[in-house]
């Protein structure tokens, strides 16, 4: 794992995670929701970041992991294939400030247009539905929603939303996520490794390795 730590506070620093780095992180993060909460009887992994997260926690913790997404995967895979070909390319000092104006430039946007009430995709119900017959069949009462990054918040919310809606009250839900990278965030999460920080993971565009 490398940071990039500039010296003016108001530009994020940015977090590179290889596939070990990222296993050391999610024991961390992990590590954090028991000591914070009652352990968690399953995962449920946002994909695919946060699926692939979760995955990396398998062998080490030994409870159930269930997959939610809010689309279908591999619907522009030729265009981030190229994407990705041509950023990862780039020096990481290159590609670190090109995620740093995508980032305001996202976040400019996002003021813009946001929108605090975003109705659950069709593959986020089936996927909700899924993991609630699991969780009533096998008597789970403490979920831990795991996702690798938020941004606006609004996935995190959106996967948690769904979720209340379709399980009894007395399940309880814990969000933890590697980084937050913005302050104001739709849903904050009850655990995280790291607050107003990029993050490049091995799918990243721009990942190359360490």
């Amino acid at each position: 794992m490398s940071a990039d730590t500039p010296a003016a506070s108001w530009i994020k620093p940015v977090v590179t995670f290889d596939e070990e780095a990222l296993a050391r992180a999610m024991r961390v993060l992990w590590a954090k929701v028991e000591d914070q909460h009652v352990r968690p009887e399953c995962i449920v992994g946002i994909a695919a970041g946060g699926l692939r997260c979760a995955q990396k926690l398998q062998s080490t913790v030994h409870v159930p992991i269930f997959s939610c997404a809010l689309h279908r995967p591999g619907t522009r895979l030729k265009q981030r294939n190229a994407v990705k070909a041509a950023l990862g390319s780039l020096p990481y000092r290159v590609s670190n400030w090109m995620r740093r104006i995508e980032d305001r430039i996202l976040m400019m946007r996002a003021k813009k247009t946001q929108k605090d009430d975003l109705p659950a995709t069709a593959q986020l119900v089936f996927d909700v539905s899924a993991i609630a017959k699991q969780v009533l069949e096998n008597d789970i009462h403490h979920l831990v929603i795991i996702d690798d990054a938020v941004d606006s918040g609004m996935t995190l919310a959106r996967v948690v939303n769904a979720l209340r809606a379709a399980l009894p009250p007395d399940r309880r839900l814990t969000t933890a996520v590697i980084a937050q990278t913005r302050s104001h965030v739709a849903l904050q999460p009850d655990v995280l490794l790291y607050r107003n920080t990029l993050c490049r993971f091995p799918w990243s565009f721009d990942f190359r390795g360490n």
